[in-house]
């Protein structure tokens, strides 16, 4: 019984360690205030700008995939365009 104790004693040692490396002085003053609500809304504020890079960020991906995209069928072009040439010249 005293060992599970220790262990559990251990757990909430644990957690409190992974839990203090995870929240910042902001939501831990929130969290033992209780004030849950505006924890809540500032959580869904930061959600909400990390959604909107990320979204961006995709954006950006995709132009440059598509400027890679175009660029490739450009250089097949010209290839095909150099084969034609090299093969009337003969």
């Amino acid at each position: 019984f005293e060992s599970l104790i220790g262990e559990e004693s251990h757990e909430n040692e644990t957690t409190r360690s992974v839990l203090s490396v995870l929240l910042t002085d902001r939501e831990r003053q929130l969290l033992s205030t209780k004030q849950f609500g505006v924890l809540a809304l500032e959580q869904g504020n930061a959600d909400a700008e990390i959604e909107a890079k990320l979204a961006q960020h995709e954006r950006e991906i995709e132009r440059e995939e598509a400027t890679f995209h175009e660029a490739k069928r450009e250089a097949a072009r010209i290839a095909k365009l150099n084969k034609d040439k090299e093969n009337i010249s003969r």
